[in-house]
């Protein structure tokens, strides 16, 4: 039997923005030298007002530990540059890859006056994220640097707000969307993404007059660089299939609080602005909350909240919530079914969702009324009938005239 019933499955997706989980705040800081503490005072700060709770160690504290009892001991890390080449073996690759397996969130920070350590770079290799060759490769701009700060180096980049990577795309990182904004770069180190990873998203790309530069190959950064332009991520993410999120920021110095609030001037730029351009004040405070928002699952969380199939109708949205319909054909035999929804886009967690239906004919007892069920027709039909008969032999008996009856007493007086 075909079925052409059309049958729609509404989804309630939660979108949580802004209000992270009181029992999913745990974040761990690495920084390896205590005194440095200081420069990242408003990050730290910034942090802690947004309800997380905040273990700063160093990497080389064998009691530091991702996991304890078989358990993740932090929900999210955060690594800043160290000068060691590795981490200790408490953050060796195999287990920072086992911490984002098990739903942990990881920020990692680089930087081009410390080499990165050799456990970061395994990392990101095994992501398909590439660093350069020279782990103190630094990221020059010869057209939108900061000449306050790097009039001679060209490492301090100026970049405004990023864009949305498709138009389908919503944009966490765009701010109050006004424009104007300018996000300073400085001393950076550039990444490339692998292009058959589906996983890999960039939210800040270099300029197109960018590239990676290294000063232990001065005869041939120019004809042969590490990568230019956009070709270069600056702040690179990847959610897993799980929805972890590690999130790659180039240039661990945007974060410190001289950055911040800084003043800066941009060069001879290509957007026709010269030597006499305003001097404009940083957006790395509010830039840097929001892509700590996505990694810490504080932005861009869905959650399933309800599954049901309903009647045709308009489907409803607020400020919290949101609900997603599609319509479909049923299968055209009985049977036990799957309806699966996958649903996968850039900055938003995966839904993997399965539903099990049984396609069947209604119960009786399960139509609105039983006038409705075809096959019940010839029963009532037949009930039709037996009630009209049963009225009409009423009808007959009760007002039918009976024969009058001779009296034979008469007859006989006669």
């Amino acid at each position: 039997m075909r079925l052409s019933l059309a049958n729609f499955i509404v989804i309630g997706i939660l979108s949580i923005v802004q209000a992270a989980s009181n029992n999913n705040q745990r974040l761990l800081i690495l920084i390896e030298n205590p005194n440095e503490k200081s420069n990242y005072s408003k990050f730290i700060a910034d942090l802690e007002g947004r309800g997380f709770q905040i273990s700063i160690d160093t990497p080389k504290n064998e009691k530091s530990a991702l996991f304890e009892l078989d358990e993740r001991a932090y929900d999210h890390l955060a690594i800043f540059p160290c000068k060691s080449k590795g981490l200790g073996p408490n953050f060796t690759p195999q287990l920072l890859l086992e911490f984002i397996n098990r739903g942990g969130n990881i920020l990692l920070t680089l930087t081009s006056t410390r080499p990165t350590p050799t456990t970061i770079v395994s990392l990101l290799l095994e992501l398909d994220i590439h660093l350069p060759n020279d782990r103190n490769s630094s990221l020059v701009d010869h057209f939108n640097h900061d000449v306050l700060s790097s009039n001679e180096k060209h490492d301090v980049i100026l970049m405004p707000r990023p864009d949305a990577i498709r138009p389908d795309v919503k944009n966490y990182f765009r701010g109050d969307g006004i424009g104007g904004e300018v996000i300073a770069f400085p001393r950076g180190v550039g990444q490339t993404l692998g292009n058959d990873s589906p996983l890999l998203t960039p939210i800040l790309r270099a300029p197109r007059t960018a590239y990676s530069y290294s000063s232990k190959e001065e005869n041939n950064s120019v004809q042969d660089p590490f990568a230019v332009g956009p070709q270069l991520s600056l702040i690179s993410t990847l959610q897993a299939r799980n929805s972890a999120r590690l999130t790659v920021i180039g240039s661990a110095e945007m974060l410190e609080d001289t950055w911040f609030d800084a003043t800066v001037k941009r060069s001879i730029g290509l957007g026709g602005i010269g030597s006499n351009g305003k001097e404009l004040r940083t957006s790395n405070q509010a830039f840097a909350k929001e892509v700590t928002g996505w990694t810490f699952k504080e932005i861009g969380t869905l959650k399933v909240g309800q599954i049901k199939h309903n009647l045709l109708k308009i489907v409803s949205t607020n400020e919290n919530s949101t609900l997603f319909s599609t319509s479909f054909r049923l299968p055209d035999q009985h049977g036990i079914f799957n309806f699966m929804v996958n649903y996968k886009r850039p900055f938003l967690s995966n839904i993997e969702e399965k539903n099990t239906v049984t396609v069947r004919h209604f119960a009786h007892n399960e139509w609105p009324r039983s006038w409705l069920i075809t096959g019940a027709w010839p029963w009532m039909a037949g009930i039709g009938v037996t009630v009209s008969g049963w009225i009409a032999f009423i009808a007959l008996w009760l007002w039918s005239k009976p024969q009058t009856a001779r009296n034979p007493s008469q007859k006989k007086s006669q």
